[in-house]
């Protein structure tokens, strides 16, 4: 097996508070209860609604490349997204083999954002700054009029992060890709 992860450059590090944390100092709720502009919230699954004209999915991913050449995609809404599609792990094994475990604009109305190096690590909150912010940059030159953006709450379910910090991390970009281009974001809370 090989890890397309190139590991040699630093780091950033983002310290992610438990939940715990965040109630016993307070910022839980006032965290969370601040709206994301350009943004809506539900709770349900994303995709009981596919293929609803004029929206993309986000599936989030890893960087871990199989010995077949297919990409990880085993839990959370990366597996539903390969089993609606099976050959999506071997798309997605090429372009992150050949470019890098970067956002890319896939077939079916998918994007991908990564939020985990290798699958067995917690989700890293510089990768999904990063990925977001590449995926805005993106979507603001090759989004289209009229479409929308179903995410799940990244690095959060089978990552390990929790959302009221990840929703702060992330806020100027669902922001900015809201203003530069009118793309409302629904993100999704399993739950």
């Amino acid at each position: 097996m090989k890890n397309s992860t190139d590991q040699s450059e630093p780091q950033t590090t983002h310290y992610a508070p438990t939940a715990e944390e965040a109630k016993q100092n307070g910022t839980e709720e006032n965290v969370s209860s601040k709206k994301l502009k350009g943004a809506v919230e539900k709770t349900g699954n994303m995709f009981e609604h596919y293929l609803e004209p004029d929206v993309l999915y986000v599936v989030t991913t890893n960087g871990y490349i199989k010995n077949d050449g297919s990409l990880v995609m085993g839990r959370g809404v990366a597996k539903y997204a390969a089993n609606l599609h099976p050959d999506l792990p071997h798309i997605l094994g090429d372009l992150v083999a050949t470019h890098g475990n970067i956002p890319f604009l896939l077939p079916y109305n998918f994007v991908s954002l990564p939020v985990k190096h290798h699958w067995r690590e917690k989700a890293d909150i510089n990768l999904i700054v990063d990925s977001l912010r590449f995926l805005t940059d993106l979507l603001i030159v090759y989004g289209q009029p009229g479409v929308s953006l179903y995410m799940p709450r990244p690095g959060c379910g089978n990552g390990g992060l929790e959302w009221p910090f990840v929703k702060e991390q992330i806020r100027p970009y669902i922001s900015e890709l809201w203003v530069e281009t009118g793309m409302v974001t629904t993100i999704w809370n399993y739950g």
